[in-house]
């Protein structure tokens, strides 16, 4: 039972850090993941996020870990109007989601991390109820989709079958029109509507978007 060792976590917040993301967060309704490795930035990002949606609606932050808002029962300023729930423990956080749209009918739902099965269900159940959704996960998009338990958010992924034709002309498209005779029958699609429209990828200080069309 004796103590080994300490990690300490200091959560930082830079006003303006989400100015790159002002056209999508206040001149879009769609939903966004924002994806990154461990020590990205992806929640200083979000920290701003949800300052500057609070100031025009009705923001509430499903907190696991409090990450965002920081600990104790006042939340950080830096979340601006949003309000917060606490969640008691990461088993919990699929459940505080749902609570959060019955309970406190938010206009944008804010999650840190989302990283189960569970999460990616309730995510879809949040976005079918009419709210929005700005939410976290490790990696890029490729491991992403490569995830079983998380490419629900952007729809999911199928391989299809296509046509000589059809193939011929997606490996053209792919080489920009230098397709050297070879080419590959099939091809990985969306299975389904996304829940999370919009995919930033935060690499280094670059920001890459990804948006899903249909």
């Amino acid at each position: 039972g004796e103590v080994i060792g300490l990690s300490m976590r200091v959560g930082r917040w830079f006003e303006g850090n989400a100015a790159m993301l002002v056209d999508l967060l206040l001149g879009s309704d769609k939903s966004i993941l924002i994806l990154g490795e461990p020590g990205s930035g992806k929640t200083t990002i979000v920290r701003e996020a949800v300052r500057v949606l609070a100031s025009r609606h009705n923001v509430c932050v499903v907190d696991t870990s409090n990450e965002i808002a920081g600990d104790g029962d006042i939340p950080h300023p830096c979340i601006g109007d949003a309000r917060r729930m606490m969640v008691p423990s990461l088993d919990a956080q699929s459940s505080v989601m749902v609570e959060c749209v019955q309970n406190h009918t938010p206009h944008i739902m804010v999650i840190d991390e989302i990283g189960r099965p569970r999460e990616v269900e309730a995510a879809r159940t949040v976005k079918q109820r009419g709210v929005r959704i700005i939410a976290s996960a490790h990696g890029d998009l490729r491991k992403l989709l490569k995830n079983k338990e998380l490419r629900g958010l952007v729809g999911g992924v199928e391989s299809v079958t296509l046509g000589d034709a059809a193939a011929k002309e997606e490996a053209m498209r792919k080489s920009n029109g230098k397709a050297n005779g070879s080419f590959s029958k099939t091809k990985a699609q969306c299975m389904g509507k996304p829940t999370l429209w919009f995919v930033l990828w935060v690499w280094g200080r670059i920001l890459l978007l990804n948006s899903w069309w249909y």
